[in-house]
């Protein structure tokens, strides 16, 4: 039994380290400023990244083809039931081929999202390095990314990654 110990513990160490090393791999771009962006929203009205200074936002990257997408949207409502007071939320769909604002617009409806949406630019999806949908972005109150997903998420995560902020 005392033979097993060593490699019991060395075991241990080895995930620790593994779990260590990928949280920091993982977080390679965060901490940096947000890129800032001016769209105009399916509402016609302009959207300016820096109007959200001082103001802790969720950016959503999307497709309205996109079954995670609209998988996601389920989530991000959780969350914007807890916290619409003190989170922007904005989406954004990177499928400017098929993403017209009325497509977005009955997307909108379909899912019952009540927070913005714009059709992004590929100068956007470069700057964030967005390389599949959904990829979610927290950002903090002084413009810096705090946080990113790509892929589906849960409500459970983006609400720890929150509460790291407020």
């Amino acid at each position: 039994m005392r033979k097993k110990r060593p490699l019991v513990v060395a075991a241990i160490v080895l995930a620790n380290f593994i779990v260590i090393w990928f949280l920091l791999s993982n977080r390679s771009n965060l901490s940096s400023p947000a890129p800032s962006f001016t769209l105009t929203d399916v509402h016609g009205r302009a959207l300016f990244l820096s109007d959200y200074h001082g103001q802790i936002i969720i950016l959503s990257f999307m497709k309205t083809r996109c079954g995670s997408c609209r998988t996601e949207v389920t989530q991000l409502k959780q969350v914007y039931n807890r916290y619409y007071d003190r989170v922007d939320f904005l989406s954004i769909s990177i499928d400017s081929a098929y993403d017209t604002n009325e497509q977005l617009l009955q997307f909108m409806n379909e899912t019952g999202i009540t927070w913005r949406v714009a059709r992004g630019t590929n100068k956007l999806k470069t700057d964030y390095d967005v390389e599949t949908v959904p990829t979610i972005f927290l950002i903090d109150k002084s413009g810096y990314i705090r946080f990113k997903h790509a892929g589906e998420i849960t409500d459970e995560i983006l609400l720890i990654e929150i509460a790291k902020l407020l």
